[in-house]
C-alpha cells in the first residue's frame, strides 16, 4: 500500500469537495516527506470575488507596486535595510505603509 502522501500526489486537485493544497513544511495537516506537506480543506468557491471593496483594494495595491517601482536606488534601499529589522522585505513594508497613508476610500 501507498503512503498517504504518494496517493495525495498522485490524485492532485480537486476530490469532491476537499482539495489537496501543498504547503510548507509543518504547516499542512497530511505529513508529506520533502519541503513541502499537504493540507486537505474544503473547496470554496466564493460567491461573488469582484464586488466594490475588492476592486477597490486591488487598486490600491497596484498603486502601491507601481510606486514601489517608482522608486530610486537609494530610496529602495533605504526601505530594504529599514525592513530587515523586522524580517520582512523592503516590498512587503512600503506597501504597508502605503495603505496605511492611502485609505481604501481613496480609489
Amino acid at each position: 500500500m501507498k503512503p498517504i502522501h504518494e496517493i495525495t500526489v498522485a490524485v492532485r486537485g480537486k476530490v469532491g469537495n476537499q482539495v489537496y493544497q501543498r504547503v510548507g513544511k509543518g504547516r499542512g495537516n497530511l505529513d508529506a516527506p520533502g519541503r513541502h506537506g499537504l493540507q486537505l480543506r474544503r473547496h470554496v468557491i466564493p460567491t461573488n470575488y469582484r464586488t466594490e471593496a475588492q476592486q477597490q483594494n486591488r487598486r490600491r495595491i497596484a498603486a502601491a507596486t507601481a510606486a514601489w517601482l517608482a522608486l530610486t536606488m537609494d530610496e529602495w534601499h533605504t526601505w530594504t535595510t529599514r525592513a530587515k529589522k523586522s524580517k520582512r522585505s523592503g516590498f512587503n513594508l512600503f506597501v504597508q505603509q502605503f495603505c496605511r497613508v492611502h485609505p481604501v476610500s481613496e480609489f
